[in-house]
């Protein structure tokens, strides 16, 4: 049984103890506030975004997932559950830590023109596509994506 919190919320903080920019690229270090959460998390998957794309638009029923994002200009929408007003929050820098309670509705947008790279880590459960109760899609974020021949994801 997975452990919720009291009173869950969504956290947001920042992830980087440092970062650094040279001529091979950018790098951002994790620091031991969350390392010490790894240790919980028995499923991880690495992802991109290309520009104006959306994945998630669903809520997981029985675990916590939490989401690194490195860098790039994104948008996390996301609700705290039925009746809840949907929220949004831009952000155009990465090093960011989302830590999201089972029930809680959410969306990540690629806000930049180019692709983002982030990591998803889901608590205490292995992901497993044929379980029907692992995720339950709500969309909590339009991007106008029809028009630029891009689908809403749900993963």
């Amino acid at each position: 049984m997975p452990a919720h919190r009291e009173n869950p919320t969504l956290i947001v903080t920042p992830l980087a103890a440092a970062s650094w920019t040279d001529a091979r690229g950018e790098a951002v270090s994790i620091n031991a506030t969350h390392l010490d959460t790894l240790h919980r998390i028995l499923d991880m998957t690495i992802l991109t975004i290309l520009p104006h794309a959306v994945r998630g638009n669903h809520f997981h029923n029985c675990k916590e997932s939490f989401i690194v994002l490195a860098k790039g200009k994104w948008s996390l929408h996301f609700d705290e559950g039925p009746g809840t007003q949907i929220q949004v929050h831009e952000f155009d820098a990465g090093g960011t830590w989302l830590a999201i309670p089972p029930g809680f509705a959410h969306a990540i947008r690629n806000d930049a023109p180019e692709e983002i790279l982030h990591l998803v880590g889901m608590m205490e459960t292995v992901f497993d596509p044929s379980d029907p109760n692992r995720t339950v899609v709500k969309e909590v974020c339009k991007a106008g994506l029809v028009a630029k021949g891009l689908p809403n994801s749900n993963a």
